[in-house]
């Protein structure tokens, strides 16, 4: 027997070619998607690697502000202790300046003619407040002060009469310094 193929041979060819076409077409739409795929991935991986390391990052970084705020605590903490010291040895340095002051001007008073009532001391620069029997008296004792190794500069601040028991004193204000060098102890 023989057979005929009525199908036209050019429509079998056109279907094939279109077969052909639509496969091309889908495995290459397939391709696509799988490297586009691979490229999302890669992508992917590496924001996650690139994330970590931010991470890592920020937590060294903190851990090193820790480290930078424990030196500036340390640094405050070292200049506190420093002007402690400090005052410490101005303190030890001074310390005998008050007693050899007071013995000085007690050496200097007029015995049972002169009472001091007020002794201050402000930097280099003293005040004696006193009553006195008479001006001879309160001029007496301002010499005494100046003939001492640790006084100079006497001055008579204020000087007037005042009722005392009965009598009349001088109620007097004197100011006077301190030599340079005495709060080191270089006198005597």
């Amino acid at each position: 027997m023989i057979k005929i193929n009525l199908i036209p041979y050019r429509e079998e060819q056109k279907k094939i070619d279109t077969r052909r076409q639509i496969i091309t077409l889908a495995a290459t739409f397939v391709i696509l998607v799988m490297i586009v795929g691979i490229f999302h991935g890669y992508m992917m991986m590496s924001l996650s690697a690139l994330d970590k390391n931010v991470r890592n990052s920020r937590a060294e970084l903190d851990r090193l502000r820790m480290i930078t705020g424990d030196i500036d605590k340390y640094r405050q903490d070292k200049a506190l202790v420093e002007k402690k010291l400090q005052v410490i040895n101005d303190l030890e340095k001074n310390r005998g300046e008050g007693y050899r002051l007071l013995d000085e001007i007690s050496i200097r008073v007029p015995e049972g003619r002169l009472w001091i009532t007020l002794l201050s001391k402000r930097d280099a620069t003293i005040r004696i407040e006193g009553m006195a029997r008479s001006n001879e008296i309160l001029a007496l004792f301002m010499e005494n002060l100046e003939m001492s190794p640790i006084i100079e500069a006497v001055d008579l601040v204020a000087s007037r009469r005042v009722p005392y028991a009965g009598t009349e004193l001088k109620n007097f204000a004197l100011s006077a310094k301190i030599k340079q060098g005495v709060s080191n102890g270089n006198n005597r």
